[in-house]
């Protein structure tokens, strides 16, 4: 049904892809339900509440999206907390925090989103030998938000330096200031 769902809902049968996404969430809930220890079966779920929340972003149904959203946050931020080395999980509360924050919008709530996501994102991306994937997204972070929390300068200042060149940041000195400190 996720597979099904998602794709009827990229392919403008949007409706129809939410009716089996739900009943992909439904089955899962109940996996989840079912097996409470098992981390991957409330990944999967944390999966779908995400294609989701995507879907209904999409449609312009951002009440609901932010709903879906919050469903993830929920077990996403049960995951890295029982386990906080675990980077995957980590990743999963910044992809959840960062889906959050753009349905919010401009609101004070989005904002809070968005400063929560910088201090699991950094740490991320601060770990020696840290992987292109979180440096990347990082550098995403910096181009496409005006955080208040430039907490590490060096971090910051490098991940700038190779962001600026590279992207189409509408204010590159922002990230040049902010990773300043």
């Amino acid at each position: 049904y996720e597979k099904l769902g998602g794709a009827m809902a990229d392919n403008v049968a949007v409706n129809e892809g939410l009716e089996r996404l739900n009943m992909a969430g439904s089955i899962y809930e109940e996996w989840a339900t079912a097996s409470p220890r098992s981390k991957a079966r409330r990944r999967d779920l944390v999966g779908v509440y995400q294609v989701i929340g995507d879907t209904l972003a999409q449609a312009g149904k951002q009440a609901e999206a932010v709903q879906s959203y919050r469903e993830a946050l929920k077990i996403t931020d049960t995951l890295a907390s029982e386990d906080p080395q675990n980077t995957q999980y980590q990743r999963d509360l910044y992809g959840t925090l960062r889906r959050l924050a753009i349905a919010l919008g401009t609101s004070k709530e989005a904002r809070q989103a968005t400063e929560r996501l910088l201090k699991v994102l950094r740490p991320m991306a601060g770990a020696p030998n840290a992987p292109d994937y979180d440096l990347g997204e990082y550098r995403w972070f910096l181009a496409l938000t005006q955080s208040t929390d430039c907490g590490a300068p060096a971090l910051d200042l490098h991940s700038a330096s190779q962001l600026v060149p590279s992207s189409a940041a509408k204010n590159p000195a922002y990230q040049e200031l902010c990773a300043q400190g």
